[in-house]
């Protein structure tokens, strides 16, 4: 029984050592002609190499100017925390909108670059002048449409942000042609940062105070209904305290006027925050490093770029060669 089962389960085939050999014999064959075309692929490897070399080495230089803040965030009433705490629940200290990662996309949003975009800077022109990146990115462009949104684009290639999680500190890149627009267009962005975070503020602001307001006036007449209650129950009932259930209502009342005015005061205090914050104009970004004008270029990153065109000259010679090769052998008579 074993022969059989033996005899009849299918046996894999070793590998043919007639496909090895083939494959052998072609890889040889491919490196044989690039041998034979040597010539041809350092031809082809050196114009690719100077390509890239001239594509390094002519283009513009460009400056980055670097900068960094941390966002200031709201934190949360410390009642309202220590209530939490009280429950067994932890909450975040601050808002979702203040998150540093929050500022990092704020800063690529199209509202903010067009805002940037539509500012005045000294641009690298002769003689030198003071006009907007609108007008100076999209000077090829019809419309003023067209010339702000390739303004926009442009600026989204040259400005970069990155947070730390460990720091909560934003930082921001800006790279242009000239050192002094690069340290231009940062100084505008923090002050565009600034701006968009201390207006959202006082609209934020605003709201509360409204909704403040008119809690503090309903709690009031809560608070006054419950004195009133209070008041009308001592003067009707002199002798509470004699009587186990009368000294009941008086506690019952008391408590009742007690959370009343704990209330009152907590949203009065809430009310006068926001009335403060409403008006407020002091920065809401603090400035860890601020921008300066860099003195070097940006690297041209040759050592990097020269190696990859010479192994791509390298690469693109030998296909070249073998391509012809074949389509030479293939018009040979057979």
């Amino acid at each position: 029984m074993t022969e059989l089962a033996a005899a009849a389960s299918p046996r894999l085939a070793p590998p043919s050592p007639r496909n090895e050999a083939e494959d052998l014999s072609i890889v040889a064959g491919v490196v044989r002609v690039v041998f034979e075309e040597i010539r041809s692929v350092i031809a082809i490897t050196a114009v690719v190499t100077l390509i890239v070399a001239l594509i390094v080495f002519l283009r513009p230089r460009s400056y980055t100017a670097s900068a960094s803040f941390a966002p200031q965030g709201r934190k949360l009433p410390s009642n309202l925390s220590g209530l939490a705490a009280q429950f067994g629940v932890s909450v975040p200290g601050d808002e979702p909108s203040e998150s540093p990662q929050f500022y990092a996309d704020l800063i690529r949003t199209r509202a903010v670059l067009e805002e940037l975009a539509d500012s005045l800077y000294d641009v690298p022109s002769d003689p030198p002048s003071r006009m907007s990146l609108t007008r100076w990115y999209g000077q090829k462009e019809r419309t003023p449409a067209l010339q702000r949104d390739k303004a926009v684009t442009q600026l989204r290639k040259d400005v970069s942000a990155s947070t730390s999680t460990q720091t909560g500190v934003v930082s921001l890149q800006v790279r242009s042609r000239s050192p002094v627009l690069s340290d231009e267009i940062a100084v505008r962005l923090l002050s565009i940062i600034n701006a968009f975070n201390l207006e959202r503020r006082r609209t934020q602001a605003a709201a509360e105070r409204a909704f403040a307001e008119s809690r503090v006036a309903s709690i009031k007449g809560d608070l006054q209904a419950a004195e009133g209650r209070l008041q009308d129950f001592l003067q009707h009932n002199a002798n509470c305290c004699e009587a186990p259930s009368l000294r009941f209502e008086e506690q019952r009342l008391s408590r009742d006027v007690s959370t009343q005015q704990q209330l009152y005061t907590t949203m009065l205090q809430s009310f006068e925050q926001a009335k403060i914050d409403e008006v407020r104009d002091t920065p809401v970004i603090t400035i860890i490093e601020p921008p300066t004008i860099p003195v070097r270029p940006d690297s041209r990153r040759a050592a990097l770029l020269l190696p990859l065109g010479v192994i791509a000259g390298v690469m693109l010679g030998a296909i070249v060669v073998i391509g012809m090769r074949w389509i030479g052998d293939a018009r040979l008579p057979r």
